[in-house]
């Protein structure tokens, strides 16, 4: 294992999306997660590509407005996952179902898309108090919470670690000398360690399985400005407009 793939395991582990949630057009993160789920559900369960080639196209339209940057690493991942997918249907394709290899890959290429989208709008500390919002459980929530948490601070761990590996290195090694397999180890060992230590700080509080979500992480409809209360009602539009459109299709 290539130390590279450990700094870019460790780049992809510590990556936390920062959404522009204080804006003017501010949007409710609880309207965002929940049409997101909507179109990927009526797209799993749309019996033609009408519906999901119409989303995609309005999402590749939203995915332009993005910065230049930002475009191609959110069009590289469903592009990977249709890429994937396409590689299974191959045989549906092979013995006479062609039209559903193209179906089931744009499904696949919607989806991917709307939930990459989603995270580069919505942070995840608004996605979990989105969780929270539709009254999932507390520890539902709490665990999704510490999971991301811990993600970011165990990657950032793991590209110090690679990146400490790679300085001291002054010749060209291959995969049985690269040493990856001690940062493996020593991550697992770190990642058990900070286990440990959260259930018995959790312990120590008196953690009885209710979780609140911080009030700095709230907004009310009443806190927004003109705009933004405009811009969250056109938005709430959007749901009977896509239910519509999957019905009129």
């Amino acid at each position: 294992m290539d130390p590279k793939f450990i700094r870019a395991l460790g780049n992809l582990l510590q990556s936390d999306s920062v959404a522009a949630g204080s804006g003017t057009f501010y949007i409710f993160p609880v309207q965002r997660l929940a049409l997101a789920v909507l179109c990927i559900l009526l797209c799993a369960i749309s019996k033609n590509a009408v519906f999901p080639v119409t989303v995609i196209a309005v999402e590749l339209v939203r995915t332009a407005l993005l910065p230049g940057d930002r475009i191609s690493e959110v069009l590289l991942r469903p592009m990977i996952a249709s890429l994937f997918t396409m590689l299974i249907m191959i045989p549906a394709a092979v013995t006479g179902y062609p039209s559903a290899f193209g179906t089931v890959t744009l499904k696949v290429f919607e989806s991917v898309l709307v939930l990459v989208l989603l995270n580069e709008s919505v942070s995840w500390k608004d996605l979990t108090g989105s969780f929270s919002a539709l009254h999932l459980p507390d520890v539902f929530v709490y665990t999704l919470d510490g999971a991301v948490r811990y993600l970011v601070i165990l990657g950032r761990f793991c590209t110090k670690l690679s990146e400490a590996v790679r300085i001291r290195t002054f010749r060209k090694t291959n995969w049985r000398k690269s040493g990856a397999g001690g940062i493996m180890g020593t991550v697992v060992l770190k990642s058990n360690e900070m286990t440990s230590s959260q259930y018995e700080a959790m312990v120590c509080r008196g953690f009885r399985g209710t979780y609140r979500v911080s009030p700095l992480r709230r907004r009310r409809f009443k806190d927004l400005t003109g705009r933004g209360k405009i811009a969250n009602i056109l938005y709430a539009g959007l749901f009977p407009v896509l239910l519509g459109f999957f019905f009129a299709v």
